[in-house]
């Protein structure tokens, strides 16, 4: 072999002594990852060699592949290297356009080619009908499942993942393409899963309806449709209907908008108000809570109150701290201070607030326990009067003893900067009191 300044190549093929060398260090190879920029130093003499191996697979103990090379040229190697002690497998970047008919047949064959899959992580499928249907056949051939990351799935893949008692992680994207006027075709998911993602390119987002998991530990939903979202009006109330339908039990719930422009955040379409919340009342075990995308401008003290109670083991709360809403938020110390007093093992909070005082022995400031945890709170677009900044100052403290962290950053809505500069210098004395407060407390 030769190995030129930019490329490895070679002279002549490799001889019978040649290949039994090679056999003997390949066996030992259990972990391989492939991207573009290193195969390209590579020679295609090597490539035609490699893939005419004498042996059945190039790496006979390979466990695990990462293939990152959207090539269809070099198909021929990533089908030298497919073996069927593979356990991890990962292929193609998601690159728009880039669909081709030789690579649905090789997702079509994966199941033959690796029958013992464990980790299936294909983004690529994300961008092509034909070939999510290729991945959705590769997919009812694996029974071994436990990480699964693709794009569609149609209802046959769905109903064998939902019988994998090994599967714990489960990211597909949702075209609502599920019957739900034929309910034994309703795919139950009734082992526990870790986590669920679910990607929605259209509105509503009715698989939602015609999925049902029994038990999942955390949930996130996604939109990445800005087009979609423009085209077709965001009913919250029945998103989030259908979030407490299709799952009984949850630990942490997210929806994202991963494609929105920042002054759509203001779009009346994102207001929640305290009846779309709800549905999710019901689940009582949620740690984290992410509705941070939407406004909640609406959501006042009593809401956070019964929120509050209704997820007494709640550790995360982010509530519209991503919208750029210019409404004041009804929300004020009095919401916060029901959340310390009744989610006791809270530590985050993303909440915006109006800034106010209380008397120290009324209730709920009276009646709620210190809570240590909680070093920082997302104080973001809170109002707040200088006039009260020492006296907060102290009931923060009382409150939260270790907080010394007034965490904020400036809206990117032009309108809200000024304002936003002018709340940053009063938070910003709220967060010299509090270190000094807590500084001689020590």
């Amino acid at each position: 072999m030769e190995c030129s300044i930019y490329k490895q190549t070679l002279k002549r093929p490799l001889f019978s002594e040649e290949w039994k060398i090679f056999n003997y260090y390949a066996s030992r190879i259990r972990s391989l990852f492939i991207y573009r920029e290193l195969i390209d130093e590579i020679d295609h003499q090597v490539m035609k060699v490699l893939v005419s191996a004498p042996s059945p697979t190039l790496l006979p103990n390979l466990h695990s592949l990462e293939w990152w090379d959207e090539r269809d040229s070099l198909l021929p190697l990533l089908q030298a290297l497919l073996a069927p002690t593979i356990r991890s497998l990962m292929l193609f970047r998601p690159i728009a356009g880039n669909h081709s008919f030789a690579k649905s047949a090789l997702l079509a064959s994966l199941a033959a080619r690796c029958p013992h899959i464990e980790e299936f992580v294909c983004p690529y499928s994300r961008n092509s009908d034909e070939h999510s249907d290729s991945v959705s056949e590769s997919v009812c051939g694996w029974s071994k499942l436990v990480r699964i990351e693709t794009g569609v799935l149609n209802t046959r893949a769905l109903a064998h993942l939902a019988s994998l008692p090994s599967l714990k992680f489960l990211d597909f994207v949702s075209c609502g393409f599920v019957n739900s006027t034929q309910p034994n075709s309703i795919p139950t998911f009734t082992s526990k899963l870790d986590e669920i993602s679910i990607t929605a390119p259209s509105l509503p987002i009715r698989i939602l309806r015609n999925v049902h998991f029994a038990s999942c530990q955390s949930v996130v939903l996604r939109h990445d449709d800005y087009d979609s979202l423009l085209s077709n009006p965001l009913d919250i109330l029945d998103l989030i209907a259908s979030l407490s339908q299709c799952f009984s039990s949850v630990e942490k719930l997210a929806v994202k908008f991963s494609s929105l422009l920042v002054n759509n955040l203001t779009d009346p379409r994102f207001v929640l108000s305290f009846k779309a919340v709800t549905p999710l009342l019901s689940f009582n075990c949620l740690r984290t809570v992410n509705l941070s995308y939407f406004c909640a401008s609406a959501i006042d003290d009593a809401a956070v109150k019964m929120m509050a109670q209704s997820w007494p083991q709640l550790e995360r709360l982010y509530l519209g701290s991503r919208s750029r809403w210019p409404i004041p938020p009804c929300l004020t110390f009095t919401g916060i201070v029901h959340l310390i007093r009744h989610c006791q093992h809270l530590h985050d909070i993303a909440v915006p607030f109006r800034a106010s005082l209380m008397d120290n022995d009324s209730e709920p400031f009276s009646e709620t326990v210190p809570n240590a945890k909680i070093t920082h709170i997302y104080v973001m677009k809170s109002p707040i009067d200088a006039a009260i900044v020492a006296a907060l100052a102290c009931q923060l403290h009382t409150l939260l003893p270790n907080l010394t962290d007034m965490r904020q950053y400036f809206p990117w809505n032009p309108l809200c900067y000024t304002q936003g500069l002018k709340r940053s210098v009063e938070w910003g004395r709220v967060e010299e009191l509090l270190k000094e407060l807590v500084k001689d407390a020590k």
